[in-house]
């Protein structure tokens, strides 16, 4: 595995960010495929518009550095020596909802289907103009932002989640939760009609730690027992086999506020 980082010049919204310490940080980017020449050109080309870049020559060396410097986004091959580039992308997108576009020579239908169904935000064919990636990766980048800056309050039904203030209320009332208990009520609100599995909560909550099911069935129950004394709507429900889903009636709950108020 080869990893290169370079801070260059910032400038525009999308090349720059604020840390937790207000330090003022370059997007980062991964760059993962087996062609060395093909990932030092992508490389050199974002660097030159301001963003860092990491490389990466197989699909576990990817994780590695992605687990490591938690980068913006991930371009990635479609085939690398040790994994395919679908089930590289579905293990991403489990650990944090990174953006990632695929660069290959793979773009016929099937192809492209296939990728978005795993996960993938944006494909691109070789031979490729290299301003143009540049410009693809600015649009993703800033579509992430932007949706980011959206979603820092979510709302289903009677329950508001403001991931700012940290704060969780049903129909005015807050709800003290635990940080896990809220993060696993985030995930679930970001799509409530969708069944996550057991294994995407443990790594989007615990940062990739496999804690195991009976640590997550014991945090989901807390919450279950929290919104329950509150006399709010079931969440975190169970779908056997599956994992679990948000669970409320949305047009129900909808309801009862309105009569309610």
């Amino acid at each position: 595995m080869w990893l290169v980082e370079i801070d260059l010049k910032i400038f525009g919204r999308v090349n720059h960010k604020l840390d937790t310490k207000g330090i003022t940080v370059l997007p980062q980017i991964l760059i993962v495929n087996d062609d060395k020449e093909l990932s030092s050109l992508v490389a050199s080309t974002l660097q030159k518009e301001g963003f860092r870049t990491l490389e990466a020559d197989s699909g576990f060396a990817a994780l590695e550095a992605f687990h490591a410097h938690q980068p913006d986004l991930v371009i990635l091959g479609a085939r690398h020596v040790d994994m395919d580039g679908l089930e590289l992308c579905r293990r991403l997108k489990a650990f944090k909802q990174v953006m990632i576009l695929f660069l290959t020579s793979h773009t016929e239908e099937i192809d492209q289907l296939s990728g978005f169904a795993a996960g993938a935000d944006e494909y691109m064919a070789k031979p490729f103009y290299p301003r143009v990636l540049a410009a693809r990766v600015k649009s993703m980048l800033r579509r992430h932002i932007d949706a980011i800056e959206s979603d820092t309050v979510l709302t289903v039904g009677s329950i508001v989640l403001d991931q700012d203030c940290r704060t969780v209320a049903v129909r005015g009332t807050e709800i003290n939760l635990t940080r896990i208990e809220f993060d696993l009520l985030a995930v679930l609100m970001e799509k409530p009609k969708r069944v996550f599995s057991r294994e995407e909560l443990m790594m989007r909550v615990w940062d990739g730690w496999h804690c195991g099911g009976h640590v997550l069935e014991s945090h989901l129950s807390r919450l279950r027992s929290k919104f329950r004394d509150a006399g709010a709507p079931t969440v975190a429900v169970a779908v056997r086999g599956f994992g679990y889903k948000l669970g409320i009636d949305i047009q129900a709950d909808v309801n009862e506020l309105a009569r309610a108020s």
